[in-house]
């Protein structure tokens, strides 16, 4: 079916089609890192270079190592398999005043060193392959390689899903693995069209995804075959009641994404967040994440898998319920034990019974912000339901015993994403970087199961949380 579109102008593109000669490789390869350096009081060593994942020689977005004795910097960074790396270590302050300042620097002396990162399998294919349903005639997709732009010709392959509409399909361009930016455009009445996503953020509001097969319907990118007309995402809300003496029971609300209504055949990982007033507008009083639209937009652009998300409210014992055992908030002892027993084996039961889930520690996720931030560290570290945490603005510096209990404790099976802003004050940055290099020490290797990411200018509150949250 036809939809509006946006005019555009494609007079900067360079038409061409060229077939990429070898697929690039997803695949980070753990590349360990060691140089001895006496950098100084309040200053650490880093590693950036020529490659985004080392933060393309800016280094302001160089991935920090960890200090041992002797002061051996060490640590291991995934790399994009196949990369010619050129790199230096650098030492920088460790302020959060200066932490985006590109100006805060040392270069190690002497040239560039190298490093050739091991090359995976290619693909069994070549390229990216997009199907497409539209009413335009003489369709063709703009693609971005690098910084030329290209245009693809799409050929007919069948009927869409009425007789104004075709279904399209173009293989072998762009790079497999790699991200995917394109605009397709064709001639409808007579005119030529530009098909823009319905978000922007991406060049002229460009669609922008990593996936490598792509089905472009009513503005929304799948990784499948997608339903004639997909039932939009939905919440729904419930009570759930706790087995557990001190935790009460509470609501909990339940995101749905979009085609969950006719994808009887599909399961879906699953997000458990605390704070759940705190997710959707108006929110709970401080602000609100925008949970919804977010995934909306993230889900609908390829770049999250669709997902059902549990927003699971706090309480007037909210202190006590998002602090592990063994330490205390404001003296208040922390009961994170038997509030993680409530969201294990109360709520995670009840959202299995009636939802279609992938209820396997690989996709069961729990994420949270201050001190959901730390129980939900907590909750990936102390049980062995969930494989992925998201650590936003973590309460750390409550949590003396728990810290203690990560650095003695041996690596687990466990992804972890961690943040923390700039102007949020010296209470989260130091202990956060702290926990940052007692998980590099255990083993976890950036850009492969662990993720440290800055909020420059960003303070302790749900703004900042749901500017980061994408």
């Amino acid at each position: 079916m036809y939809r509006p579109f946006s005019l555009g102008c494609a007079a900067f593109f360079i038409l061409a089609h060229p077939r990429p000669t070898q697929a690039s490789s997803p695949q980070r390869i753990p590349t360990p890192f060691a140089y001895t350096w006496n950098v100084g009081a309040n200053r650490s060593l880093y590693v950036v270079g020529s490659h985004t994942d080392v933060g393309a020689w800016d280094p302001a977005s160089a991935v920090q190592l960890y200090w041992t004795a002797g002061n051996v910097w060490t640590g291991a960074i995934g790399i994009q398999a196949g990369t010619t790396l050129e790199y230096k270590f650098i030492a920088r302050t460790n302020s959060a005043a200066r932490a985006c300042d590109p100006a805060n620097v040392e270069w190690m002396p002497g040239a560039n060193l190298t490093n050739q990162i091991p090359p995976e399998p290619p693909a069994p294919y070549t390229g990216k392959t997009l199907y497409y349903h539209s009413g335009f005639t003489n369709a063709s997709v703009i693609y971005r390689i690098g910084t030329n732009w290209l245009d693809a010709p799409l050929t007919t392959v069948g009927l869409g899903r009425n007789t104004n509409e075709f279904l399209y399909r173009v293989s072998g361009i762009g790079a497999a693995g790699e991200d995917f930016e394109f605009i397709p455009h064709g001639w409808y009445g007579g005119v030529e069209y530009f098909d823009h996503a319905p978000y922007g953020g991406y060049g002229s509001s460009n669609y922008f995804t990593s996936l490598d097969f792509c089905f472009l319907q009513d503005g929304n990118i799948y990784n499948y075959p997608p339903p004639p007309a997909a039932s939009p995402s939905l919440i729904a809300t419930t009570n759930v009641a706790s087995s557990f003496g001190g935790i009460p029971g509470r609501n909990i609300s339940i995101y749905l994404p979009r085609g969950y209504t006719q994808n009887t055949w599909k399961r879906y990982p699953v997000l458990y967040m605390h704070d759940g007033q705190n997710l959707y507008p108006p929110g709970g009083g401080f602000g609100y994440w925008d949970v919804g639209a977010t995934a909306n937009k993230e889900i609908s652009q390829g770049r999250m898998r669709e997902t059902i998300i549990v927003g699971i409210d706090n309480n007037a014992n909210r202190f006590a319920e998002y602090c592990p055992p063994g330490d205390n908030v404001q003296g208040t002892p922390g009961i994170g034990d038997q509030y993680a027993n409530f969201v294990i084996h109360n709520v995670r039961p009840t959202i299995d019974a009636h939802f279609r889930t992938l209820n396997n520690p690989a996709n069961t996720i729990v994420m949270g912000s201050s001190l959901g931030g730390l129980i939900s560290a907590y909750f990936g570290w102390e049980t062995n339901t969930f494989g992925a945490v998201g650590v936003m603005s973590p309460s750390f510096w409550t949590a003396p015993n728990f810290v203690s209990r990560i650095d003695a404790g041996a690596k687990r099976n466990l992804r972890i994403y961690m943040d923390v802003g700039t102007d949020e004050g010296t209470s989260a940055w130091g202990p956060t970087w702290n926990v940052y290099a007692l998980f590099q020490a255990d083993g976890y290797v950036e850009n492969a199961d662990l993720r440290m990411v800055v909020g420059c200018g960003q303070q302790h509150n749900e703004a900042a949380w749901a500017s980061r949250l994408p």
